[in-house]
């Protein structure tokens, strides 16, 4: 018999899983996958701003945009519990493809405007929202290890932003200056490359799901500490998808598309100088501070008319929304053992889902009977709230 190889001393092994760290967050395969994530978002983006604008040159009301908009989250909230469970048993990759395909749907905006039609699209396109947006954090997940979660998750956000920077300006000037029918067309073809993208991600599964996957409830409450404040961050984002365009109509500022330019700005700088903050000191300690910064961008929105405000305001929100997003992700699949990381993510979207429906479906109604200035301060409140209640857990914990 030979000799036993000496155990590996601390810092070896330090170095090695620096090393390991670094060449899995370095894969080509993770940023291919994030260029799957371009693609889809860029799909769904282009809609973003062009759609409201399109709703309203057909005389649709601030109720009737809010409905069309936030309806898309229902189907998503409904089908991800089971969604998440089909992931766990190993049907990640073909949900995702389907993702990217079920935009293919985006053309059929163009084929009329009754509100029943319109509702139907927007019903099928939240089901790939909901595949994409719960099996995208789970992929990348499966692709980077533990020590780099919060950043690897960041780099999806960041990913996710490349198509926020560009998708809602060029949909927008696209649609008022070619043809909204070529808006749709275009939303088409970013789900056909981001499916053709996919293909050589394509792997068997190493492990069947157990016994415990098969099983498992379809809902993870262990999550809830991400959901709450997730869902309060869904209100506001939902209200501002939904009402930022009315809102700068109605105050007569131009340029309603490129403030997710500017957001996106913001999110790239802020992700560039603290893409491990929580990895480093904790999610608390990025996620209060984030939740304060959406109310304030809010507010801003809602109390100033000006352009100067609303620059100011877009680069709060995108500092803000670029550590939000990942780190609620990355908290919600923290909480949870492997195996339950399809339920969890699935959960914690599902439960971000819900709270975007609810500002499209309910706060374009309270706009009639109000005003979208009062929303956007409704909104900001319940941040400012929120914030307060997360700092209050983390300390707590």
């Amino acid at each position: 018999m030979g000799t036993e190889p000496a155990a590996p001393t601390e810092r070896e092994t330090t170095h090695r899983a620096t090393v390991d760290s670094t060449m899995l967050l370095s894969m080509p395969r993770f940023f291919l996958f994030l260029a799957v994530t371009v693609a889809w978002f860029l799909s769904f983006f282009l809609l973003q701003a062009a759609l409201p604008k399109y709703l309203e040159r057909h005389q649709f009301s601030n109720g009737q945009i809010g409905l069309v908009i936030g309806i898309l989250s229902v189907s998503a909230v409904l089908s991800r519990p089971y969604l998440g469970r089909a992931m766990d048993r190993g049907l990640l990759f073909p949900l995702l493809v389907t993702s990217c395909l079920m935009m293919l749907s985006s053309p059929l905006y163009g084929v009329g405007v009754a509100l029943w039609f319109l509702i139907l699209v927007r019903l099928f396109q939240g089901v790939s929202s909901g595949i994409f947006m719960t099996g995208g954090p789970v992929f990348v997940t499966e692709l980077t290890p533990e020590r780099r979660r919060g950043e690897a998750m960041g780099l999806f956000s960041v990913a996710s932003t490349v198509a926020i920077a560009v998708g809602p300006p060029v949909g927008l000037i696209i649609g008022e200056h070619v043809s909204y029918h070529l808006t749709w067309a275009l939303a088409a073809g970013a789900g056909v490359v981001g499916a053709l993208l996919l293909l050589p991600l394509r792997q068997t599964p190493d492990v069947l799901p157990t016994e415990s996957v098969v099983h498992g409830a379809l809902i993870e409450w262990r999550v809830w500490p991400a959901a709450i404040p997730g869902f309060i961050a869904a209100i506001g984002n939902g209200t501002l998808f939904a009402f930022l365009v009315p809102l700068m109509d109605e105050r007569g500022l131009p340029g309603a598309g490129f403030f997710f330019t500017f957001d996106a700005c913001a999110f790239f700088l802020v992700r560039a100088i603290g893409g491990r903050w929580s990895d480093r000191h904790g999610r608390g300690a990025v996620i209060v501070p984030g939740l304060a910064a959406l109310g304030l961008a809010l507010a801003i929105l809602g109390a100033f008319p000006t352009f100067p405000a609303f620059v100011v305001a877009a680069l709060v929100w995108g500092g803000a929304i670029s550590v939000i997003i990942p780190e609620l992700t990355a908290l919600a699949v923290d909480l949870v053992p492997p195996a339950r990381r399809g339920a969890a993510v699935a959960t914690y979207t599902g439960v971000f889902e819900a709270g975007i429906a609810l500002s499209g479906l309910a706060l374009g109604w309270v706009a009639d009977a109000t005003s979208l200035p009062f929303i956007f301060a409704l909104a900001a409140g319940l941040l400012f709230l929120t914030a307060v209640w997360a700092w209050g857990f983390s300390r707590r914990r």
